[in-house]
């Protein structure tokens, strides 16, 4: 029986393996739009080296709040909090709509560009033709204000939540890396997808505009020449109607003149020019990208019909093309055109995130550019860079690290040396532990760590007293494992695989002859462990995991009869369910339950286990977390002495609460009652704990 679950349950590993390297298909998540609440204020935050240009000075800067839904703006203005923090906040009571949601996007513009209505009209020009990248938000709600942190890129805004996150009682990390990862497949898939619906479009117009071309020369050719010089006048009288919508902005009237010159002249492909901007100017890119490479003569500026063609690509967010298309503008040093187009291509490398390829591109702006808004908006975009190459640097380091350290009573201690059985004693316990990792891999798709683990507990007296039976209980441990992780899809679900090798020890003083109680704890159990963790996005507010380990573990306790050898080879299966109520994913209900088969050498310690459990997590007052978890099992030891059966139910409170960036503070009460039909394995307890855990990195 062992020998079949162990063989399904390793083919199960080695599929699961094989189907991940060769996803099948895709998942495309939906959207999701934040949305303030216009009756709460809002209060924003954002860091900024550049900014903090006098160390010695409080100094403030201003950014811009646009409602996506009505094109309305804000300018909030920023204050540094001390000097030479390089933080600055602020704080806006929103007046756009009453009561109706907004739909906000931040913007950093450069100083001097917010002052008067009509400096705000050209921000929002510059907005709508893509000229101004909004900045990526972490938003947090709170009960009386609306939290919004600022970044210079999306990778820093989801390291911010990933560890906001993390420094609360967090359900389903890996369900959220692996969201972010699909969320980039996904958005890549569909431009390229998007892209090849362009590239048929096109063929679809071109073939269109060839046939009404060729009918049109058909007409023409059988007019004499009085018939065809009227039509010239006509198409000219047409086209002069049309360059005067063209100039009060009326584009649509425009492009239905230039139209009627083109019928009536096809032969003035100086026509073709004027008709393939004013499809530009309403949004008709890929028709006026059929039209313009057919204009030409004397009157056609070809590097300005080749500056719009660029455009249409970038307006159609194809980046490779429109970046080759402006490349040859930019080389031939035009006074208005090459800025122009070397801002442009600076803003596609930039939206692309090639930080170093875009600063030359506004570099240049700012050598060759007479255009002052141009080069103001440069200037932001060279400060940005500098704060995302510092934000790089940092995350670029490859070590990590983790020191806890806690203290609380517990009302039964269990001796983990005699299998768990209840000591019958209490008192004050002071857990600690310490990670380091060391993490050679790091991209979107896969990571590799080297990661040590040690973790040490000391008991006390309830007088503080030591206690050399109390402290033969207290457990020192290390694990050193090799974690692997790749993300990517399966069977249309976004997904992340985990796979750890691990070989861990524990020792603890339980031989009584030795002197001291923390000092002398000699090795109880060598492990070595494979560990395997699948996680399935099954839709944005439910995550779904499914773990399998093997380990075997070696006891070094002396025992007086093999029936009680520890030495086991133990399978575990589990999974997690969880299931968010919220779109910030702060709230949410988690339902896990596990099968685990211990084959023990000794047939006392040999058992079967069932787990399950639920908990609950939300936001709760005063910027703290709350969780909720009730859990219990049933595990079974057939080939005992003894017929030995045990029945445990738990119910665990927790407040979690972050201190800055790098520590937080917590405190679990834990209620355990354990019944067993041994009565050395029966016990009632409970816990109070608090601690502190601070991350780090260099």
């Amino acid at each position: 029986m062992v020998g079949v679950f162990l063989k399904h349950t390793f083919l199960l590993l080695i599929l699961t393996n094989f189907l991940t390297v060769y996803p099948v298909a895709f998942a495309q998540l939906p959207n999701l739009t934040l949305k303030l609440d216009p009756s709460k204020p809002i209060h924003i935050e954002y860091k900024s080296t550049l900014w903090n240009k006098d160390k010695n000075q409080v100094e403030s800067h201003s950014v811009l709040l646009r409602d996506a839904g009505t094109g309305r703006m804000a300018r909030i203005e920023l204050q540094e909090t001390g000097p030479d923090t390089s933080t600055f906040e602020g704080s806006y009571q929103i007046s756009f709509r009453q009561n109706v949601d907004v739909l906000p996007e931040i913007y950093l513009v450069p100083e001097g560009a917010l002052n008067g209505q009509n400096e705000l009209q050209k921000i929002d020009a510059l907005i709508r033709e893509g000229l101004l990248v909004r900045k990526p938000f972490f938003l947090r709600q709170e009960s009386a204000t609306q939290l919004i942190s600022v970044f210079d890129t999306r990778e820093q805004a989801i390291e911010a939540y990933d560890h906001y996150k993390q420094n609360q009682p967090a359900i389903s990390k890996a369900g959220l890396t692996v969201q972010k990862h699909a969320t980039a497949v996904a958005n890549k898939l569909a431009n390229n997808a998007l892209a090849e619906r362009n590239q048929n479009e096109r063929q679809r117009l071109a073939e269109e505009e060839r046939l009404k071309r060729e009918e049109i020369a058909k007409k023409q050719a059988a007019l004499d020449e009085n018939e065809k010089q009227l039509r010239r006048e006509q198409a000219k009288s047409f086209a002069e109607k049309a360059m005067a919508f063209y100039k009060n902005e009326k584009f649509k009237d425009a492009e239905t003149q230039f139209s009627k010159s083109i019928e009536l002249d096809p032969e003035n492909k100086g026509y073709y020019y004027q008709y393939g901007v004013t499809l530009y100017k309403n949004e008709k890119y890929n028709r006026s990208l059929v039209v313009l490479p057919e204009a030409s003569g004397p009157d056609v500026n070809t590097l300005e019909r080749d500056y719009f063609i660029a455009l249409n690509h970038m307006k159609l967010k194809e980046n490779k093309t429109a970046l080759k298309e402006f490349e040859p503008i930019k080389a031939q040093n035009d006074t208005v055109l090459s800025p122009s187009s070397s801002f442009f291509m600076g803003v596609l490398e930039f939206q692309d995130e090639n930080y170093d390829k875009a600063q030359p591109h506004f570099e240049y702006v700012l050598d060759k550019s007479s255009d002052t808004q141009l080069d103001k908006q440069s200037e932001a975009y060279i400060e940005q860079i500098a704060n995302i190459k510092a934000f790089q640097k940092n995350k670029a380091k490859k070590f990590l690290y983790t020191l806890s350290l806690g203290f609380g009573y517990d009302s039964n201690i269990l001796n983990q040396a005699a299998a768990g059985s209840a000591s019958d004693q209490s008192g004050f316990r002071i857990p600690m532990g310490a990670t380091l990792e060391y993490r050679p891999i790091y991209t979107e798709a896969n990571e590799f760590s080297a990661l040590l683990a040690t973790s040490n507990t000391i008991s006390y007296t309830t007088s503080f007293g030591m206690s050399e039976s109390l402290q033969q209980n207290d457990p020192l441990s290390a694990n050193l494992s090799f974690p692997y992780k790749h993300k990517g899809v399966i069977f249309s679900k976004p997904y992340q695989i985990t796979v750890s090798p691990a070989v861990e020890t524990t020792a603890m003083n339980v031989d009584t002859s030795k002197s001291g109680p923390i000092d002398n704890r000699e090795t109880i159990l060598n492990s070595t462990i494979l560990h395997n963790d699948n996680t399935f996005v099954m839709s944005d507010d439910w995550f779904s995991t499914y773990s399998l380990e093997v380990r075997n573990d070696l006891s070094q306790i002396a025992v007086s009869s093999d029936d009680d050898n520890q030495t086991a080879t133990k399978v575990s299966l589990s999974t997690s369910q969880v299931f968010f109520k919220d779109k910030k994913k702060t709230t949410a209900k988690s339902y896990d339950g596990g099968l685990s088969l211990n084959q023990a050498k000794g047939k006392n310690q040999a058992y079967q286990r069932i787990d399950l459990g639920a908990s609950y997590l939300t936001p709760w007052k005063a910027g703290t977390n709350a969780t909720a978890r009730v859990s219990g099992y049933l595990s079974n030891y057939p080939n005992a002495t003894v017929s030995r059966t045990d029945n445990n139910l738990g119910l665990s409170l927790g407040l979690e609460k972050p201190i800055g960036e790098k520590l937080s503070t917590n405190i679990i009460l834990t209620l355990n009652n354990n019944s067993s039909s041994v009565s050395t394995y029966t016990y009632s307890k409970y816990t109070l704990m608090t601690g502190l855990t601070y991350t780090g990195d260099f």
